[in-house]
């Protein structure tokens, strides 16, 4: 029998069930994630700790790669509009962390790399974080198995993926309201 009864009711229109309990369960996933770096990870920064977390998430995708990316290509990777990156990337700018040059394939957009203080930081960052999980799992002796863990990324990204489309519709259908008006 499910945990939650109520799922039961839903049998008949379980998808749509889903698509609402994803987006409950998810702000809270997030919220719950947020508070436990933002109380053991952030604060361990040192000289970094007061940088904002979004400018962290902007300086982690820059340092996945190993050559200078574009804008467009962060806010793809998180989701972000164009001008969230904007404020991002001139946040990590003035403040030493990330590099901006010429993108000579695309004169209408710039590239993005790290400075040695931002690798640091990067590189700080992901061990604090990879610490912090592991006492986690330590602390969370029911924590999901590696197999568990690789089937529910594997619907998460189904999920992702149904998210983004309904993200598209919504905004078809905020055109096609505009237009009426």
């Amino acid at each position: 029998m499910p945990r939650n009864p109520s799922i039961l009711r839903y049998r008949e229109d379980l998808v749509g069930f889903a698509d609402v309990a994803f987006q409950m369960l998810s702000v809270q996933i997030s919220a719950n994630y947020l508070g436990y770096i933002k109380a053991r990870v952030i604060p361990e920064l040192g000289e970094f700790s007061s940088s904002p977390l979004r400018e962290l998430r902007t300086l982690m995708t820059i340092a996945h790669f190993a050559d200078p990316i574009t804008g467009s290509r962060i806010s793809r990777i998180l989701s972000y509009d164009p001008a969230t990156v904007s404020r991002s990337t001139k946040w990590l700018i003035e403040n030493g962390l990330v590099t901006v040059k010429e993108n000579t394939e695309d004169a209408r957009s710039v590239l993005y790399g790290l400075t040695p203080e931002g690798l640091e930081l990067s590189d700080m960052y992901r061990d604090l974080t990879r610490q912090s999980i592991a006492e986690l799992n330590d602390a969370d002796p029911e924590h999901p198995s590696p197999k568990e863990i690789l089937k529910a990324l594997t619907v998460l990204e189904k999920v992702r993926d149904r998210s983004q489309h309904a993200a598209k519709l919504g905004a078809e259908y905020k055109r096609q309201r505009k237009r009426k008006t």
